[in-house]
């Protein structure tokens, strides 16, 4: 199974769910924009997922994530 995601409107859908799912699982508000996405699996069965990723976030929403993990 392969899936690249190519299309800008298919990176944004994904990108705004991804968003959203970061959002509802820890609170903070990360602006994600996925620039590359492909997925693979070979024939043992192993996915291997490559992703170019640029997030942004609030330097107070750093801060409590920061705060969070230490």
């Amino acid at each position: 199974m392969d899936l690249n995601l190519k299309s800008k409107f298919s990176r944004q859908v994904a990108s705004l769910a991804l968003r959203k799912f970061i959002r509802l699982k820890t609170g903070y508000d990360v602006d994600i924009s996925l620039e590359e996405v492909e997925v693979t699996t070979d024939e043992k069965g192993l996915t291997t997922a490559k992703l170019k990723v640029k997030a942004e976030v609030q330097r107070s929403e750093l801060r409590k994530l920061v705060k969070e993990l230490l």
